[in-house]
């Protein structure tokens, strides 16, 4: 028997705080995700044109807030298998979320 890899289950993202167009602000990334074989996981991942990496569970993100920016965040077991990769789109000031 082997061991599977971790799965994405869904990926949350708001604003921290106030949130206007052109203004710099904060986004609290949520990444959840189940291992079938109970590992440990670990989380990377990035939002192109903001600052900070989703590396916990729970990531804090910079972002100009000019135009939707692009990210992709995958998971790893402490086996080394790592889940698909999960592509989402923060939009300026939105909270929203993605289930693949």
């Amino acid at each position: 028997m082997g061991n599977d890899a971790p799965v994405i289950t869904m990926i949350a993202w708001a604003p921290d705080g106030s949130c206007s167009l052109g203004a710099p602000g904060d986004y609290t990334i949520t990444i959840t995700a189940t291992d079938p074989d109970g590992d440990p996981l670990t989380y990377d991942g990035s939002v192109l044109g903001c600052t900070g990496d989703l590396d916990a569970a729970t990531s804090t993100i910079a972002c100009p807030n000019a135009a939707p920016y692009g990210g992709t965040a995958v998971v790893e077991d402490d086996a080394g298998n790592v889940s698909v990769p999960v592509e989402f789109t923060v939009g300026v000031c939105e909270t929203s979320s993605v289930e693949p």
